[in-house]
């Protein structure tokens, strides 16, 4: 589901640009703020309550959950 969501995400960014310069701000904006909110760098649990909800609508938040049960355990 998560490379689903990203190649929609990639659709959708190569549908809207008209110039190929414009791309740069993908990563840039968009990606850093995916991985500051979600949990990558600093647990979640450390945030305020509605924080914390937001967070998990973040895609990616699931996905460093699930990488990081994998290499450190349940």
């Amino acid at each position: 589901m998560t490379g689903f969501g990203w190649a929609s995400f990639g659709m959708l960014v190569a549908g809207v640009f008209r110039s190929i310069e414009n791309f740069n701000y993908v990563p840039g904006i968009v990606t850093t703020l995916l991985f500051l909110t979600a949990g990558t760098y600093c647990p979640i649990s450390a945030l305020p309550k509605w924080t914390q909800i937001v967070v998990n609508a973040n895609p990616v938040y699931h996905c460093v959950q699930l990488v990081r049960h994998a290499v450190f355990g349940f």
